[in-house]
């Protein structure tokens, strides 16, 4: 059981983007960042609902599920490095396929976060990039 936290940043939520295909894994995303911030969660499927949601909001971060084969994935960051609200906003992949970190950090990613990860893990990842109160 989760105990919220309600980290914010100045009284405000954070605003996550999830990209992921597998719903469960969306959900389960969902329900980390929903327990432990005071948050709102936007969760798509696909790259094109992705580069949708990024060119109409700011995030705070994105959390993208890089999987087999990645070219859809790897383009959705170039296009919204270049031409969205969010080019400067911290992309973490998630993957449980053989991409591995210096693949995505080349790909203009900030961080990689292996699949199956735990709450410890994924709770650091987003510490390193969010200044928590």
């Amino acid at each position: 059981m989760f105990i919220p936290n309600n980290n914010t940043l100045n009284n405000e939520k954070f605003k996550f983007l999830i990209i992921e295909n597998e719903l469960t894994n969306r959900k389960l995303t969902e329900l980390l960042l929903n327990s432990r911030f005071n948050c709102e969660v936007y969760s798509v499927g696909t790259c094109e609902e992705a580069l949708a949601e990024a060119n109409n909001q700011l995030f705070n971060l994105i959390f993208m599920n890089i999987g087999l084969p990645a070219t859809d994935e790897l383009l959705a960051v170039k296009m919204i490095r270049q031409g969205s609200v969010n080019k400067h906003t911290p992309i973490i992949a998630t993957s449980g396929t053989l991409y591995g970190e210096k693949f995505c950090l080349e790909a203009g990613i900030n961080a990689f976060l292996a699949k199956p990860f735990s709450i410890l893990e994924f709770e650091n990842i987003i510490k390193k990039f969010l200044p928590l109160e």
